[in-house]
């Protein structure tokens, strides 16, 4: 919303500025016509002018009117095409530089790098500020999405918040029946954010818990979804979240945006990857971390080419559900 706004800003600033021009150009006109029909009307002409002012230069400054006029109408045509300013261009935040940040997960520092599973960042190892407000990017490469299932779960690529799905046996003695959006459909308890894929395809879920927003309110698990992500194809996702705007953004470009209900809650400053009885049959590696959001145009700029391992075998969820 706040880039919505930033533009509207700078539309109305290139537009006051053409209407300025226009309205000087206009007026100059008027002048000029006004002084036209004066000289006119008491039959003097230039070439009295010019006899009575010798020394006045009356040809060359008529080549500078007109000079002023036609760069005033190019002027107008450039700005059409092309962002003119006339004072102090504001940044609005594009212009700073980028904001600090940590990769984890890199290829080399991982158990078992041709299946890398049970992948853990604790909030020593990034602290957070707060909830609302971060930013982040993974490098996926999915292999496969069939399920034999027809009631799930959800298959686990990366959360932060609750571990309780690192232990979790499904169908264990008091938790909730498949459907109820709870650990035994591969969910966590708590989570801000969660990237899922599909129970049943290959699209992608990103989830995030939200709390009231005044008196009375009331808490979501809000989610939003990416269709068709690729197969066997390496590919970026970056999340940004902020002023309860969610943005997903798939190689670099904007994918999916949602206005969050409530504000993103407080989870665990804790990350995992790929956990639990239902962990996707996939890679993730390079996860990148910011304590602060990141605009769009800085995002375009972040997707240089991948580099996934050849001899990559990940497994999807155990046998018997144990990890």
């Amino acid at each position: 919303m706040n880039r919505l706004l930033d533009s509207m800003k700078i539309s109305r600033t290139q537009s006051s500025a053409a209407f300025y021009i226009l309205i000087f150009i206009i007026v100059f006109f008027i002048i000029a016509l006004i002084t036209y029909i004066a000289i006119s009307g008491r039959n003097v002409s230039l070439q009295a002018i010019q006899a009575s002012y010798p020394n006045l230069p009356i040809t060359i400054i008529l080549y500078i009117i007109t000079g002023v006029i036609i760069f005033m109408i190019l002027l107008m045509l450039f700005n059409s095409q092309y962002e003119v300013y006339f004072q102090k261009k504001n940044t609005n935040g594009i212009d700073r530089t980028l904001p600090p940040h940590t990769t984890f997960w890199t290829p080399a520092t991982t158990p078992n790098p041709q299946d890398p599973t049970n992948l853990l960042l604790t909030s020593d190892d990034f602290p957070m500020t707060g909830p609302e407000t971060y930013s982040m990017s993974l490098e996926l490469l999915i292999t496969d999405t069939r399920t034999t299932d027809k009631f799930g779960p959800y298959r686990h690529l990366v959360h932060r918040g609750t571990s309780d799905l690192q232990s979790f046996i499904p169908n264990s003695p008091g938790s909730h029946p498949k459907g109820a959006g709870d650990l035994n459909d591969g969910l966590p308890s708590q989570m801000n954010p969660g990237i899922f894929v599909d129970q049943f395809s290959n699209d992608l879920l990103i989830f995030v818990d939200t709390d009231p927003v005044g008196v009375g309110g009331q808490a979501y698990r809000e989610s939003v979804r990416i269709s068709d992500a690729p197969l066997n194809k390496p590919f970026y996702i970056h999340l940004t979240v902020h002023d309860r705007l969610l943005e997903v953004y798939m190689n670099c470009r904007l994918a999916a945006t949602k206005l969050l209900h409530g504000n993103p809650r407080a989870v665990p400053n804790d990350w995992f990857g790929r956990v639990g009885f239902a962990r996707a049959r996939a890679i993730v590696q390079n996860m990148t971390l910011w304590d602060s959001n990141l605009y769009a145009i800085e995002i375009r700029n972040m997707c240089p080419g991948i580099n996934f391992a050849k001899n990559l075998a990940p497994t999807s969820a155990p046998v018997c559900g144990q990890n």
